[in-house]
């Protein structure tokens, strides 16, 4: 069965920079970028905040956050949407990206910490389907994103999982 994710925060208005842990965009150019991924056949999955919130867990953070498949075509079509020429910053940093006229932060892997890209197809075939504004998401999941949580050192992910695995 689908689920809605949350609306995510949008900055207040007349404010330059987001607050800590804001996601600096619109409902409808979030769902329009999706669309636009799905659109141009992006292999892609929504993790982080958005596969938390989907999971049952939502929290915030500051990015957008994507692992993709690597071949040089998937990672071409990414590049042409957001008009970023050659290169594609796929660290933990992520970069600062302009879709329809609105700027935020892109986080996107090619790896995560317990997942190589060899297991990227399986997931993707196996990812889960977040429905925002009519556009499909595909998200990691629960039991990919549990396991990837786990390997995590960071407190936050852990007291995620214990939350997550307590809800069934």
């Amino acid at each position: 069965m689908n689920r809605i994710v949350t609306q995510f925060s949008q900055a207040e208005e007349g404010r330059e920079q987001p607050a800590v842990g804001t996601l600096n965009i619109s409902n409808e150019t979030f769902a329009e970028f999706f669309y636009e991924l799905n659109e141009l056949e992006v292999h892609y999955l929504a993790i982080g905040y958005i596969a938390g919130a989907y999971h049952g867990y939502p929290r915030a953070c500051g990015s957008v956050e994507l692992w993709l498949a690597y071949d040089d075509e998937n990672l071409k079509k990414l590049q042409h949407l957001l008009h970023l020429g050659p290169w594609l910053n796929t660290s933990e940093e992520g970069q600062r990206v302009k879709f329809r006229g609105e700027t935020f932060n892109l986080t996107t892997y090619l790896r995560l910490l317990h997942y190589s890209q060899h297991e990227f197809y399986r997931c993707y075939a196996e990812a889960e389907s977040a429905i925002i504004l009519n556009t499909t998401i595909p998200v990691l999941g629960k039991r990919d994103f549990i396991r990837e949580k786990m390997s995590s050192p960071r407190s936050e992910d852990r007291k995620m999982i214990e939350a997550l695995e307590s809800h069934g």
